[in-house]
């Protein structure tokens, strides 16, 4: 059994379009000690065939596992297959419609090992169907109670496919998906394990390409589902800051406040962004300093003077005018 350096975990459900690209990208990685582990979330598609193909013809096809779900679990519980499977001292999940510069894990590994840290994030490309690619800057720092309350504040975007994690960090302590939410699990995991280390690393550097015009991704479906779970991720998260005895209660505000608005979007859910957390509907927590933009500040102002009509208009023609316009 090899004694892999870094493990590349990737759930892969229709991603027809780009597995290619992103499988590509994660086998011509620079770095030689990489163990990658492939799920077939029950894709309805040819993902899988597309993929397969390329492990057949890749000079890396003994560090490749290949594995499939009978039934759709969803990209929580896949993930937390991939974990269970994996061997690697640190562990990176690159989603199967995303792809990465060549030097990206070589690039981490050093950065965490020279650091000794538990954690190695980097910045990312947000990539449309224009063509246009935004920069963005995830800033991290030695100081733990700094990136927990910017995760809060929404001035960073904790995400697994652009962070580096020791695999020992999950497993002493127990910190895996647990496929109770589909949705905000990327924030519920890394505030986990952020609250559960003191060394994390950063580089100002991108190098991993966020795709950001996947119809199919779960982040462009909204429905009930999404609705009950964002209701789920409120209590979630209140269960994983119980132990901080309310020492980030002031940046949880300002995250709820603008996590409800997923209440706005559909008129029978609005009275909920009302009565969950009511305490929090203060324009205080909307316009302290965050890192949620000057137009959403708006559109949840309206919420807070009784005017949810608004709120919802404008979001909806966003929404529509992205969907149009592609971007």
């Amino acid at each position: 059994m090899n004694n892999y350096k870094v493990t590349i975990i990737t759930p892969i459900h229709k991603a027809e379009r780009f597995i290619e690209r992103c499988a590509k990208s994660l086998l011509n990685q620079d770095f030689e000690s990489i163990e990658y582990i492939f799920i077939n979330d029950a894709t309805p598609d040819d993902s899988f065939k597309i993929l397969k193909k390329l492990v057949d013809q890749c000079n890396r096809k003994g560090d490749i596992k290949l594995l499939e779900n009978e039934y759709n679990l969803g990209v929580a519980k896949t993930r937390k297959k991939g974990m269970l499977e994996a061997s690697g001292e640190y562990v990176i999940q690159i989603d199967s419609d995303d792809w990465i510069e060549s030097n990206m894990i070589s690039t981490l590994y050093n950065k965490a090992k020279q650091d000794n840290a538990d954690i190695a994030v980097c910045d990312y490309y947000i990539s449309f169907i224009t063509g246009k690619e935004t920069y963005r800057k995830e800033e991290y720092k030695p100081n733990i109670d700094f990136n927990i309350k910017n995760i809060m504040l929404g001035k960073v975007h904790p995400a697994f496919w652009n962070t580096l994690i020791k695999r020992s960090l999950y497993v002493e302590k127990n910190i895996f998906p647990e496929g109770k939410i589909n949705m905000g699990e990327d924030y519920e995991m890394m505030l986990k394990l952020f609250l559960s280390t003191e060394k994390v690393s950063y580089i100002p550097k991108a190098f991993l390409y966020y795709t950001q015009y996947n119809e199919n991704s779960i982040t462009k479906t909204m429905n009930k589902e999404y609705i009950n779970d964002t209701i789920h991720c409120i209590e979630v998260f209140e269960e994983i800051l119980k132990p901080t005895r309310n020492r980030y209660i002031e940046e949880f505000r300002t995250m709820l406040v603008f996590w409800k608005k997923m209440f706005v979007l559909d008129k029978q859910y609005t009275k909920y962004f009302y009565l969950i957390h009511p305490e929090v509907n203060k324009f205080k927590y909307i316009f302290n300093n965050n890192g949620y933009g000057f137009f959403q500040k708006i559109t949840i102002s309206f919420m807070l003077l009784k005017m949810p009509f608004i709120t919802r208009r404008i979001y909806k023609s966003y929404r529509w005018l992205k969907k149009k316009y592609k971007v």
